[in-house]
């Protein structure tokens, strides 16, 4: 019988993207079925890091191989002006610059499924901010 339980040394980071119910009011923390199918298949255990999350450092301080940043929703570059565009989370950009700048202080791999202009723009604004 397979072992149920992989090594915490198997472990990966994993931000989610934002989904809203159509039918009443609620936001969900989503991960497309491709990713875990994917990263399983490579022996890898998900941490799933909600979009919401406020305490994002809880799950960096975890034994953890690498950092994934999933695709979807837009990245508003944590700019309150773009806050009514449909499809844009602060909330999000906010939980993935956070995982990005642990990634890089801890030197852990980087999967990103984000174009490179958002990541840019997410390092930017970490900078502006001035918290890490």
């Amino acid at each position: 019988m397979k072992d149920a339980h992989l090594p915490l040394s198997k472990c990966l980071l994993v931000s989610t993207r934002v989904v809203e119910e159509t039918s009443y009011v609620e936001k969900r923390s989503a991960l497309a079925y491709e990713y875990v199918s994917y990263f399983e298949a490579l022996g890898y255990t998900l941490i799933l890091v909600p979009s919401n999350s406020s305490n994002v450092e809880r799950y960096l301080s975890m034994p953890y191989d690498g950092v994934v940043l999933t695709g979807g929703n837009t990245v508003s570059l944590l700019d309150s002006a773009n806050a009514e565009v449909e499809g844009i989370y602060p909330e999000r950009d906010e939980v993935e610059k956070i995982l990005l700048e642990g990634a890089i202080s801890a030197g852990k791999p980087l999967r990103s499924m984000i174009s490179k202009g958002s990541i840019s723009g997410l390092l930017s604004s970490a900078k502006r901010a001035g918290k890490r």
